[in-house]
């Protein structure tokens, strides 16, 4: 449980925290589960956060990158993560431009799937983003909008948009999710025939996708002294007998 989650659980009812501003200036674990870091706030001092103790931004992530501008409080000495740290930082919000719902509306991004699951409402499962967070995704609905979806499989990649919905049992938690997900056209092409090495449409694919086999070159014609040899006549004759009459064949050859 975040720092935040237990100051909302200990329904403090004091005197609300002052709120100060600043930029993340470093992070640890940037694609781990320890993402934590230091913020540089207005007066210069280094505060500690967390990644958990995070407002997710209107994309849905909490893993910002360095130079993002944050607002947050700092969290009383009774609810500290270590008692080593002397200011920590909670209910940690980006403050950028950028987090606005225009931008959420507009954003696209590539996904890798890392867990896929075939239930009795469909597909779903989860994306690994490129920072290193998941998101749920399923083929209910609209949220697919290309075919190919039999297809996929863990290690797929696969573009999105993100959208988020309300718990229905915590009205302050939003739940994100991919949204109007496209799957690659190349990766359909070459994911839709798939066959064993050895087996007979395997054979057959390789073979159509072979290069056709040359014509074989003409052969020159046997020279007349090699076929008359040949002839029934000539058949119960010795070698002696064969080559008087080859002999003369041979030079009509060459004369020719």
């Amino acid at each position: 449980m975040s720092v935040s989650e237990k100051l909302n659980d200990a329904r403090l009812y004091g005197p609300p925290l002052p709120i100060h501003t600043g930029v993340i200036i470093e992070i640890t674990d940037p694609t781990g589960g320890g993402h934590f870091g230091y913020i540089q706030d207005e007066n210069g001092d280094r505060v500690l956060f967390h990644a958990n103790d995070c407002i997710p931004s209107v994309i849905g992530t909490r893993h910002w990158p360095i130079g993002t501008s944050v607002s947050f409080n700092i969290a009383p000495e009774n609810f500290k993560r270590k008692d080593i740290y002397t200011r920590e930082a909670i209910r940690i919000r980006c403050i950028d431009a950028w987090n606005n719902q225009a931008y959420a509306h507009d954003h696209v991004e590539d996904s890798r799937i890392d867990v896929l699951n075939h239930g009795d409402h469909g597909l779903w499962g989860f994306l690994l983003r490129q920072n290193g967070e998941r998101l749920h995704f399923s083929d209910a609905g609209r949220l697919f909008i290309t075919t190919g979806a039999e297809t996929l499989h863990v290690g797929s990649w696969v573009r999105h948009k993100v959208r988020s919905r309300k718990k229905l049992d915590n009205n302050n938690t939003l739940l994100f999710y991919a949204f109007d997900v496209e799957i690659y056209e190349e990766q359909v092409q070459e994911e839709q025939v798939h066959f064993a090495p050895d087996s007979v449409e395997a054979a057959w694919l390789a073979a159509a996708e072979a290069e056709p086999t040359p014509e074989p070159a003409p052969q020159p014609a046997p020279a007349k002294s090699a076929v008359l040899c040949l002839r029934p006549e000539h058949r119960k004759k010795s070698l002696r007998e064969l080559a008087r009459v080859i002999k003369p064949a041979a030079a009509v050859v060459v004369a020719s």
